[in-house]
């Protein structure tokens, strides 16, 4: 993957495509680009959309600047991405974090923005969420974070309530999770929890009434970080929204990508986008 210096910061980034409208993905705290290509990638590509991915600044190859971050380091980096680029204005998709960025941008450069999809993240977070993020903040920061800690952390946010008696539900999500704590960097983690952080103790529902363009909010039945209830208060926030819950799913959605990419291409359709030139 290429890198641009953007904000005083290394990104790495990847534009697959060769014509039609152009989809950023930003992705959650944590979580590589590399989960995109497993995801809407696929889907928007074969529709004949243009997509970018990119690593946000603490996830490698990204550079890693030491901790803490500020939110306005993550919606300053994705703009001078976007600008950079030259290829709006973007349809964003965002993940948790993501989401958040998203959010901002969309709110601060509509000029940049076509629309936007949240994937479990926008508006205010859930009380529920501080102490886990308070708590990944801290094992993170450690020298050596004890293994099983970091997986329980991870696994919560992969196994809803109604699978923890299922055995392989949970294996599988054991399986998982070891591969998210062998990625990150420590440093990249600790930041953007901080980023996070310091949207959770501030009010960002009443602001998604400016937001300008078309939204899609997509919420899991059993999300501790933005549960269901949050997000329908988003989406009577927001002027023009549209909302999907997926029934059964933890805060990451695992299994359900197929779904929500034919969702998301069905709200691009619906706003009337077109995919190719």
């Amino acid at each position: 993957m290429p890198l641009a210096r953007i904000n005083g910061t290394d990104l790495s980034y990847a534009v697959d495509g060769d014509r039609g409208a152009p989809v950023l993905h930003v992705a959650g705290s944590g979580q590589s680009s590399v989960v995109w290509e497993m995801q809407t990638v696929p889907a928007l590509l074969a529709a004949g959309y243009r997509t970018v991915v990119f690593d946000n600044r603490g996830m490698p190859p990204s550079a890693v600047p030491p901790a803490p971050y500020k939110m306005e380091d993550l919606v300053a980096d994705t703009v001078g991405l976007m600008e950079h680029l030259g290829l709006g204005p973007f349809h964003m998709i965002g993940s948790s974090l993501g989401g958040l960025v998203a959010q901002a941008v969309a709110l601060r450069r509509p000029d940049l923005v076509r629309s936007v999809t949240f994937l479990q993240g926008c508006g205010d977070l859930s009380p529920a969420a501080v102490p886990v993020l308070e708590a990944t903040a801290e094992l993170y920061a450690l020298d050596a974070p004890p293994p099983a800690a970091l997986r329980w952390l991870a696994a919560d946010g992969l196994v809803p309530p109604t699978r923890w008696h299922d055995a392989g539900a949970v294996a599988e999500a054991r399986e998982l999770t070891a591969e998210i704590i062998a990625g990150p960097a420590g440093a990249g983690v600790v930041g953007q929890t901080a980023a996070t952080l310091e949207w959770a103790r501030e009010d960002h529902l009443t602001e998604l009434a400016g937001l300008s363009v078309p939204a899609l909010v997509v919420a899991s039945e059993w999300d501790r970080m933005f549960p269901p209830a949050l997000l329908r208060r988003a989406v009577e926030t927001v002027p023009d929204a549209r909302y999907l819950e997926i029934g059964g799913a933890a805060h990451v959605p695992t299994g359900h990508s197929a779904g929500i990419a034919a969702a998301i291409l069905d709200f691009l359709k619906e706003i009337g986008e077109p995919s190719a030139d």
